[in-house]
């Protein structure tokens, strides 16, 4: 899809309806791709406006002759429809932004669908807020070990780590 729309456009009027309906070759029948004839982005996406706002042509379709979307919902085009270009609203539908990432081979969705970290733990489900707000997956123990390399063990770790050196040292071993 095109970048997100910054600003909503208003519903599509008949009139557009009208116009967007002649930017579809639609040769290849109801159930064929059908190519989108107008404006393009550097990606193949169409681009039209509603209401002088720029939107994504699929997103236009779909509110033109499906229904209305959410504005969290992207439009996305099913499984096995090949063209990006394609505007058939019968191989469009809402899904939510995740949905839609998870569904394509970036490296969010790979990152996204596995089970284990970088250096090969099992997350375990918790997440952390990054420094910008934005929530995130992560591996406990590569967190914790990056902050012990920085700042030394937590004490709670340490009290073990003590425990565990003096039974090593046979009893030398003494708190700093």
């Amino acid at each position: 899809m095109a970048a997100r729309d910054q600003r909503i456009s208003p519903a599509p009027t008949m009139r557009d309806a009208v116009r967007l309906w002649g930017f579809c070759d639609r040769s290849g029948g109801d159930d064929a791709h059908w190519r989108w004839l107008g404006a393009r982005t550097s990606t193949g996406y169409g681009i039209t406006q509603i209401g002088g706002i720029n939107t994504s042509a699929h997103r236009a379709i779909f509110r033109a002759f499906v229904g209305e979307l959410s504005n969290d919902d992207d439009v996305d085009h099913r499984f096995n429809c090949g063209p990006i270009g394609c505007v058939n609203p019968r191989h469009l539908r809402p899904l939510s932004r995740r949905e839609n990432v998870m569904r394509g081979n970036g490296a969010c969705a790979i990152r996204g669908r596995s089970a284990t970290c970088p250096s090969g733990h099992f997350y375990d489900g918790e997440m952390a807020v990054g420094t910008d707000g934005i929530w995130r997956r992560r591996c406990v123990r590569c967190v914790e070990d990056r902050r012990s390399r920085r700042h030394g063990p937590r004490p709670e770790f340490a009290a073990g780590l003590i425990g565990d050196l003096h039974e090593l040292t046979g009893g030398r071993a003494r708190r700093v």
